[in-house]
């Protein structure tokens, strides 16, 4: 998915400058924050080929997207689940 799919779906761009990292160079990446906790993280900038960005569950193994639609359908699941939990 592209960058700008992120942005628009509300994703937050996390910088992190090199001084921080001790990496030779800035970079940034982008994070989603269910209201259960859960976080959604992007690949960094550096890693995202020909503009195509990765999405992770966060502590979750083995959960990578990179197709826009299937990163709506994993939002909407776990936006459905936590609002079952809420209720009960």
């Amino acid at each position: 998915m592209l960058e700008e799919e992120l942005i628009k779906e509300g994703f937050t761009r996390v910088d992190v400058p090199k001084i921080e990292s001790g990496d030779t160079t800035d970079y940034y990446y982008y994070t989603y924050r269910f209201d259960n906790g859960w976080t959604l993280i992007s690949c960094a900038n550096d890693e995202a080929t020909d503009n195509i960005w990765k999405v992770y569950l966060d502590n979750v193994d083995d959960v990578e997207v990179i197709d826009m639609v299937e990163l709506i359908i994993l939002m909407n699941l776990v936006k459905k689940w936590h609002k079952s939990q809420e209720s009960g």
